[in-house]
């Protein structure tokens, strides 16, 4: 039986509540479909089903996803105070949400808004104009099978997630942990390294994090940001939910 809200939890009158009870639906319905630590193959139904009803998004996405080197505008001594707040905050304060670590930002992370010009990387990357981040948090990876299965990010996070890869420790680099998107064409990897980001509409982009093997680590950077230009002007009870 699936878990999904039902189809009235859609309150007209309430866009901060359509809003995450779309996103809900979406997210349930996804890990009532497949799982992030058994991917479906390309000829399953599994794939058929998760591939089409993601079409149904496209329209929607801002951008699809984007990936690249932070080394090009982040200085590397910035670079290394984050790498020691992040894994530090993870393994001193971090708390588990939907299987992996969160843990709150500290003042390195938030000097990046007066070091660097965020929006214009986001600008130069997905040719769109943001706010500064309104949002971040770190998240971490540390214990075997620690992985984040499919879902849609709350609208509240942002429009826009910045993934910044501050640590992957891969005793074996095959298999390692990757983030997943599902697009209508199929399951697309993105692998991580120290210093690599992952530019995407988390809304409009399903994604997911495989798990993490023994003795393997990671330790991320997401920054959440607001659409400036092209204006998204979002009716929630009119969006596409899942139909298979």
């Amino acid at each position: 039986m699936s878990n999904t809200p039902a189809a009235d939890a859609l309150n007209p009158d309430d866009r901060a509540g359509q809003a995450l009870a779309w996103m809900r639906r979406w997210s349930h319905w996804f890990r009532d479909t497949c799982t992030i630590d058994d991917l479906p193959h390309c000829d399953t139904r599994a794939m058929s089903v998760i591939t089409s009803e993601t079409s149904r998004l496209k329209r929607h996405q801002l951008f699809p996803p984007h990936s690249g080197s932070i080394l090009d505008w982040l200085p590397d001594d910035l670079l290394a105070e984050l790498v020691e707040e992040g894994c530090s905050a993870i393994a001193e304060r971090g708390y588990q949400v939907d299987g992996k670590w969160n843990a709150e930002v500290g003042p390195v992370a938030e000097s990046l808004l007066d070091l660097v010009d965020l929006p214009s990387v986001v600008r130069r990357v997905a040719s769109i104009h943001v706010t500064q981040p309104h949002a971040a948090t770190y998240i971490g990876y540390r214990d075997e099978n620690d992985s984040l299965d499919f879902h849609v990010d709350a609208p509240g996070f942002g429009d826009v997630n910045l993934i910044i890869c501050l640590n992957h420790d891969k005793p074996d680099p095959l298999g390692a942990s990757e983030t997943v998107f599902v697009t209508p064409e199929g399951l697309v990897r993105i692998a991580s390294s120290r210093g690599s980001f992952i530019l995407f509409d988390g809304v409009f982009t399903p994604h997911g994090r495989t798990p993490v093997r023994r003795g393997e680590q990671v330790v991320l950077l997401s920054l959440g940001f607001k659409v400036v230009q092209p204006k998204r002007a979002i009716r929630w009870d009119h969006l596409p939910i899942p139909e298979a």
